[in-house]
């Protein structure tokens, strides 16, 4: 599953279909950290199939960040994982997104890098992962929440 899907828009989108989002679990740790350029400090991580990535610090956000995740279907069809904020952490992941635009920045879950992507432009209140098969969408959901 990891390096397979995208952060297609990190920006906040509207879907025709969405099911109920649950929080993460509190066992899970979720982070979005941009991918640190060259020179930077960084922590080397794996995606699933072997490729590297050198992840910068500070995370974007944290488990602590997420009120909800959830899936969802664009009008194409295709499935999507939404990921909406708290509000007391939108505004820090709004100021931290707008000194990110156009850098490459991965999702990881437990550590093991997710999902790749730049960051179009700056967002706050949530982000939206796409490129997912309906079963992959339901397998990371149910990852994080422990609920399908």
């Amino acid at each position: 599953m990891a390096g397979m899907l995208l952060v297609s828009a990190c920006h906040e989108e509207h879907a025709v279909e969405r099911a109920p989002g649950a929080p993460p679990r509190s066992d899970v740790r979720i982070e979005l950290r941009p991918v640190a350029g060259r020179g930077e400090p960084g922590v080397e991580a794996h995606f699933a199939d072997g490729r590297p990535v050198r992840l910068a610090n500070p995370p974007v956000f944290t488990t602590s960040a997420i009120a909800r995740v959830g899936q969802m279907t664009d009008e194409t069809g295709t499935a999507q994982v939404y990921y909406e904020f708290t509000e007391s952490a939108a505004p820090r992941i709004q100021s931290a997104t707008e000194r990110l635009v156009g850098r490459a920045v991965v999702l990881t879950v437990d550590g093991e890098p997710i999902s790749t992507a730049n960051v179009a432009g700056p967002f706050g209140k949530g982000m939206v992962t796409s490129g997912v098969e309906p079963e992959e969408a339901v397998r990371l959901v149910t990852r994080m929440t422990g609920k399908p």
